[in-house]
């Protein structure tokens, strides 16, 4: 990995690029499948608030790995 000095600001603006890029992506594909399967509304926020929850605790534990990158 190249050694680049990155603002915080550049790296909060990266990370918003792809978290956004993500979520516009893959979570609609998913929310589109399961609702064409007729899963109840309710049903699919409780899933993709799992899935949200599930992403962020799995980014918290892992912390150390991407963290380092950025200092």
């Amino acid at each position: 990995m190249a050694n680049t000095s990155l603002t915080k600001a550049e790296i909060r603006e990266i990370v918003k690029d792809e978290m956004t890029k993500f979520l516009s992506k893959e979570l609609e594909k998913e929310m589109t499948t399961l609702l064409k399967r007729g899963r109840p509304r309710e049903e699919v926020v409780d899933l993709m608030k799992n899935a949200l929850t599930s992403l962020y605790k799995y980014m918290w534990i892992r912390k150390d790995v991407w963290q380092n990158d950025i200092k």
